[in-house]
């Protein structure tokens, strides 16, 4: 009897052996499937929220840090009169002729079709307004750290794919074009050069899409907190630089022939900056300030 017993035992050996290779080889199975999963749903969170990122960030001290990596490098300054391929000289012919009506003054309100029949052009501010969406996205080419001295090679995400600027708009039919470049940069580098890189990227513009309607749109206002963390860390990010942008810009505009919204003056509260109460970093606004934004937009306009 025991000597059977022995072989009974014996011939269970086996068995349990292959169930627990079994048991450690589904544990691994479900485990890397569980990995695979989370990867998969953080990752989609991260390509939602791509577009929002530079709206809702609250850290100030970050906004600037950013900014401030951002504008370091002097060869991004550098502008050639050199016609190249799709790019223009920087001449008079293209320029004939002046606005008047600048700041555009008040009109008759457009409904928001107008909005499918134009393009807005900027960086993160610009952004927002297909992030918040009041713009469609296909209407909206905007990239975090675009200006006008990069935008002849920076890429932005279009509903095509990441293009520059110039070739999403190759592939587009709006009537009207708005442009909004300047608040980064506004601080640190020089007004003149930045004015420069403006008229070529404008030029480009006129002479590839004649018909269309050109409005440059002023640098927006920051808030006192935005102000305050420029002066800690050394940073010119203030009001008293936009404005004096802005009013350059508005020259520029005018000798150039295209249209200038002023909409610094629309967004600035009482103290003449941008309310502390419709920002978190200081620079980007909320969703009704953005509102506020479109509705200047439409009532606004030249026919």
């Amino acid at each position: 009897m025991a000597r059977v017993d022995v072989k009974k035992r014996r011939s269970k050996k086996p068995k349990i052996r292959i169930s627990a290779i079994l048991l450690i080889f589904l544990t691994c199975l479900i485990i890397s499937y569980v990995i695979f999963v989370l990867k998969t749903i953080k990752n989609d969170k991260a390509e939602q929220e791509k577009i929002k990122t530079d709206i809702s960030k609250s850290d100030t001290t970050t906004i600037v840090t950013n900014l401030n990596e951002t504008l370091t490098s002097t060869e991004a300054l550098v502008i050639t009169e050199e016609t190249t391929a799709g790019e223009t000289k920087l001449d008079n012919t293209v320029n004939a002729g002046t606005i008047k009506s600048n700041p555009v003054p008040a009109s008759t309100p457009k409904s928001e079709e107008y909005l499918k029949e134009s393009v807005f052009i900027g960086d993160s501010i610009t952004a927002g307004l297909s992030g918040y969406k009041l713009v469609d996205l296909e209407n909206v080419f905007a990239d975090l750290g675009l200006r006008a001295d990069n935008i002849k090679t920076a890429q932005v995400d279009t509903i095509n794919g990441k293009k520059t600027v110039m070739d999403a708009l190759r592939n587009s039919t709006f009537k009207n074009i708005y442009i909004m470049l300047g608040s980064n940069g506004v601080g640190w580098h020089s007004h003149d050069v930045m004015l420069d890189a403006y008229k070529v990227f404008i030029d480009n513009i006129k002479k590839e899409f004649s018909d269309a309607k050109i409005y440059i749109i002023s640098v927006t206002p920051v808030a006192q907190k935005m102000e305050e963390i420029s002066k800690a860390e050394d940073g010119k990010v203030l009001n008293s630089q936009i404005d004096s942008f802005n009013e350059s810009l508005l020259e520029m505009s005018n000798e150039n022939g295209v249209y200038y919204l002023d909409m610094n003056t629309e967004l600035k509260g009482a103290n003449g900056k941008l309310p502390d109460s419709v920002t978190t970093d200081g620079m980007h606004f909320d969703k009704a300030t953005y509102q506020k934004f479109i509705d200047y937009i439409l009532a606004h306009t030249v026919d």
